[in-house]
């Protein structure tokens, strides 16, 4: 994950760097579908004319299509030629399923059902098809496995992590709603001015500490999404919680406000509460409002970015199925009744938003969570990918697709997609590869570490990318070549990306560079790219720098 680690680039023109702008234009947009039917069921046998798809608000059409089943292309042409079908088993596609375990939001029975239901979906998936990485995050953010493709490494971590602690606890809530209900009952004027001021101000203090936390967890999951969208082929966030509110504390101020109501005292004494709006700060009925702690737009902005990077969000509420709330004995006697919909809804609508606006699935009210993880399984790995023609652009292009003529199957996708400049989709390749030991290179080039040393009181870490000219291809008269690199520390934090120009000479490249780091182990991903033809290199190595003091 990307946090505090920094790595400098020494004794480099990066200054370079403003004469290489370009504008590429990005022709073709990949968008991965899945269609369902009425009960829910993944449809196959289509082709890309049973499509209909509009970006923005004009019709684009298909210009290259294939489909998935359980991670194999089973069909895959390009659009107006014939169909070639039946060719399983001779591309796999990766699909990597990132899991969120949030500790914050989780009791400990429910995370213990949990993880039990991912040991036996990780052993019934993960494979050559199907890659799986774990974060846990309990207010600090973990990533406890790179991606991997064997089930045994995953089962031995989620065991580990079923025996590390849950975090949510209902206790402070209730204890609120206990000092509300006692304040109230106890109305009949200034006298009582200091116990419903003191349930006011803790129950703001309350949402501002749950408005806090849900900010740090969404941040947590925009770090998650922006990862998972480094990786190649599909991908997807799979959220595991009993819900994050989407208004902190916003049962509370319907209790307060149901409360009054039941008093008969219509928003209390004025007096009373022009005291309580003094001692809290600010105006009163701004801050009952509750309002001020939505977090819509933070929702709306992990939506954007997760489309932008093509990571569908998927969530399952694994508290199972929790019927309307009966009054418990210390409730007996209060004067409003809590609305467990509402408060329900609150945890649920967010998520649910992240899921239907992505192109994932929110699952909730299901007991048996090995079956909620293999409806959601299903929609990782079998799917349709239709490549459309679309303008270059900065911005995220509002998406529709439907099946023609076939009103009863629901097509489910991101609703905004942005295509990417060759330098974000290399940039892209160059984070996956941190993770996962994947070549390819048609340049033939070369990288050789050097060995750690101390310089000027600096970590140092030479390195030399050797490409032959001969497989440079002179299409175009490139005079430059773009290199691009990243480092991944042992606490799985990324570096920046970054990009170096390289000018060519008439001979071979043999090109240094001067890595900055701190003493450490790393993994070094690198690419070498052609802006002139777009051929790119991708070469990976480690690093070891543990001995330099």
């Amino acid at each position: 994950m990307r946090t505090f680690l920094t790595v400098l680039l020494l004794a480099l023109p990066l200054t370079l760097s403003a004469q290489l702008r370009e504008s590429i234009e990005v022709s073709v947009l990949e968008l991965d579908v899945v269609v369902l039917d009425r009960d829910g069921k993944s449809v196959d046998g289509l082709t890309s004319d049973d499509f209909e798809v509009e970006i923005g608000k004009r019709r684009a059409g298909v210009t290259n299509f294939y489909a998935v089943k359980r991670g194999a292309i089973v069909d895959e042409h390009p659009a107006g030629s014939p169909r070639r079908a039946g060719v399983s088993g001779e591309t796999l596609l990766p699909t990597t399923v990132v899991v969120f375990i949030d500790d914050t939001r989780l009791t400990q029975h429910a995370k213990a059902r949990a993880i039990d239901a991912l040991k036996e979906y990780v052993a019934a998936n993960v494979g050559p098809a199907t890659s799986a990485m774990l974060v846990r995050w309990n207010g600090r953010l973990d990533v406890r496995t790179r991606p991997a493709e064997r089930a045994g490494p995953l089962i031995a971590e989620l065991e580990k992590m079923a025996k590390e602690p849950a975090m949510l606890n209902d206790s402070e809530r209730r204890h609120i709603l206990k000092t509300i209900d006692e304040a109230m009952l106890g109305i009949t004027g200034h006298k009582y001015a200091h116990s419903v001021q003191n349930a006011w101000i803790r129950m703001i203090g309350y949402a501002d500490r749950e408005a806090r936390e849900v900010d740090q967890t969404l941040d947590a999951l925009r770090e998650v999404t922006r990862l998972a969208g480094a990786f190649e082929g599909r991908k997807s966030l799979l959220y595991i919680s009993e819900g994050l509110p989407l208004q902190p504390a916003a049962d509370l101020f319907e209790y307060w406000d149901r409360m009054t109501r039941a008093r008969g005292v219509e928003g209390l004494d004025a007096d009373l509460m022009e005291t309580i709006a003094r001692n809290a700060g600010g105006g009163y009925n701004q801050i009952m409002d509750g309002m001020r702690y939505d977090r819509s737009r933070r929702y709306h902005e992990l939506s954007r970015q997760a489309q932008a990077l093509n990571v569908p969000f998927y969530a399952i509420d694994v508290g199972g199925a929790r019927g309307l709330a009966t009054p418990g004995v210390e409730e007996i006697h209060r004067i409003a009744q809590i609305s467990t919909t509402a408060f329900r809804a609150n945890l649920q609508d967010g998520v649910r938003m992240l899921a239907h606006e992505t192109g994932g699935r929110f699952i909730a009210n299901e007991n048996d969570l090995g079956r909620a993880l293999a409806v959601v399984s299903e929609q990782f790995d079998t799917y349709y990918s239709l490549g459309v023609r679309a303008s270059a652009s900065t911005r995220l292009a509002k998406v529709s697709v439907k099946v023609k003529a076939r009103p009863e199957l629901r097509v489910v996708a991101a609703r905004h997609r942005k295509p990417l400049t060759r330098d974000e989709q290399i940039e892209r390749a160059v984070r996956s590869r941190l993770y996962l030991a994947k070549s390819e290179n048609p340049h033939g080039a070369e990288v050789a570490v050097g060995t750690a040393a101390n310089l000027a009181g600096r970590c140092v870490v030479p390195v030399n990318v050797f490409v032959p000219r001969a497989k440079i291809v002179p299409a175009g008269g490139a005079q430059t070549l773009k290199l691009h690199f990243a480092l991944l520390d042992e606490l799985n934090q990324e570096s920046d990306v970054r990009t170096t120009p390289v000018p060519l000479g008439p001979g071979d490249l043999s090109h240094p560079l001067t890595i900055g780091v701190r003493p450490g182990r790393y993994v070094l991903s690198l690419a070498v790219s052609d802006p002139s033809t777009g051929v790119t290199s991708y070469l990976r190595r480690d690093i070891d720098a543990s001995g330099c003091r």
